[in-house]
């Protein structure tokens, strides 16, 4: 697959989520189905059209683990306060057993 054909990472991810609904939708039809396997499959099939290659699986990758890190990242940013020096210094200060002369 050349370049220019390669579709974007982001369509990639998007078309394999609309599979992924759709395995889920039957999965009331299909209690033993996994639905893993059934996604896994729905790849190959698509490695096998051409219609994915390493490269294009390789950028997939790395997208969502972009997405993923980012998505962590704002979490924990939210859990201890952000990144602003004083109020995680203030934080540290009030829940560190030390900054409570505690003996440990």
């Amino acid at each position: 697959m050349d370049e220019s054909a390669r579709p974007p990472a982001d369509a990639i991810a998007a078309e394999l989520g609309e599979i992924l609904e759709g395995i889920r939708a039957r999965a009331a039809e299909e209690p033993f189905g996994n639905p893993v396997l059934a996604l896994a499959l729905a790849i190959s099939r698509r490695i096998d059209q051409g219609k994915l290659d390493l490269p294009a699986i390789t950028a997939l990758v790395r997208a969502l683990r972009d997405r993923a890190f980012a998505d962590r990242a704002e979490r924990l940013a939210a859990y201890v306060g952000g990144i602003d020096g004083n109020t995680g210094e203030a934080s540290f200060v009030i829940t560190h057993p030390l900054a409570k002369g505690a003996n440990v």
